[in-house]
């Protein structure tokens, strides 16, 4: 994500995050308090395995937390958009980067030619569906194929998706 854009030249650097134009403080000020309240959130639902949050949520917590991402997706474009970019692709990277138990980061191609929609909450939704029911119609959880269990499911549901993605010339 630095490589460039709005965020070029952020770096972690003697134990502190050097943000030259202020982009980490914009964000975090757009959409701090929701992230800290959704984090809270998903502290307080009874899962056996955080990794799995998604696919253990209730339909109607899976719901409160599509919506509560499309919030803070919104939030984000306005820092995120530029003269090039519409800033889905960063936007949803950031989400990710805060909540990569639930948020799926996405790029180009899959915003133009796999979801084909700018609605998060509704790609939030897509995902959980289809997780639960291949690992419905299959009887195996698709975060297994990982096998050192350091991977949310939500990274290995994006693996799938980028393998999805049509390959554009």
């Amino acid at each position: 994500m630095t490589r460039k854009g709005l965020f070029h030249g952020i770096k972690y650097l003697n134990g502190a995050v050097q943000d030259p134009n202020g982009q980490v403080s914009a964000c975090w000020s757009l959409i701090g308090s929701d992230a800290i309240n959704l984090k809270n959130y998903l502290l307080q639902q009874n899962v056996s395995n955080p990794n799995r949050i998604l696919a253990e949520l209730t339909a109607q917590s899976r719901s409160q937390v599509s919506s509560d991402l499309w919030i803070m997706f919104k939030k984000l474009l306005s820092v995120c958009m530029s003269d090039g970019s519409y800033g889905l692709v960063a936007a949803s990277k950031i989400l990710f980067a805060v909540f990569p138990e639930i948020a799926l980061p996405i790029d180009n191609v899959q915003w133009k030619h796999l979801f084909k929609t700018v609605d998060y909450g509704d790609i939030t939704t897509l995902m959980a569906v289809e997780i639960i029911s291949w690992e419905n119609q299959t009887g195996k959880q698709l975060d297994s194929c990982d096998s050192s269990g350091d991977f949310t499911l939500v990274s290995v549901y994006n693996v799938m998706a980028m393998k999805a993605r049509p390959y554009i010339v």
